[in-house]
């Protein structure tokens, strides 16, 4: 097992950037990135519902009131049609629609962070694979190479000494 960097700061670490000299430490940190993100997008789903939720109760309630006293909201004939159009001209509900779109851009911005780390686990599978492949390991020249080139090296130097006698 590869230990722990306790040096490891998920919140600072930046699931971009990939050191393929480091791929053990890549992969320690990413099923813990994805949790943290899948946690938080599954808390800013959660937020989410409960805005709509919220949302709703408004209306409900903004619903009741104006069926209630529909003069007091200029309605002379209370219509669902003008019923449902002056819910939405009430601050009440255009504070609670503000709510749902922020939550709904959360919740998207974290599903975005969540796809984004899928595709970095794919990216860490093809680095692993090309390490595997000695992608990154540095030209050796094949058995009996080095004598070969000591030699050429030496009848090159014989020659050019021979030529300046």
């Amino acid at each position: 097992m590869i230990p722990e960097n306790p040096d490891l700061d998920l919140d600072k670490f930046d699931f971009f950037h990939l050191d393929q000299f480091k791929l053990d430490e890549e992969w320690v940190a990413q099923p813990k990135l994805f949790f943290k993100h899948a946690s938080e997008l599954a808390e800013a789903k959660a937020n989410y519902e409960r805005a709509k939720a919220a949302r709703d109760v408004t209306e409900a309630e903004l619903d009741k009131e104006i069926r209630s006293d529909p003069t007091s909201f200029g309605i002379e004939k209370p219509t669902e049609n003008a019923i449902a159009s002056t819910i939405l001209l009430q601050k009440a509900h255009r504070k609670a629609n503000r709510v749902v779109i922020t939550a709904k851009h959360d919740m998207d911005i974290l599903q975005a962070a969540v796809d984004a780390l899928d595709h970095r686990k794919k990216a860490l599978e093809n680095l692993v694979h090309l390490f595997a492949m000695n992608y990154y390991s540095e030209p050796k020249a094949p058995d009996g190479a080095k004598g070969k080139l000591d030699d050429a090296r030496k009848n090159f130097a014989r020659r050019n000494s021979m030529k300046g006698e």
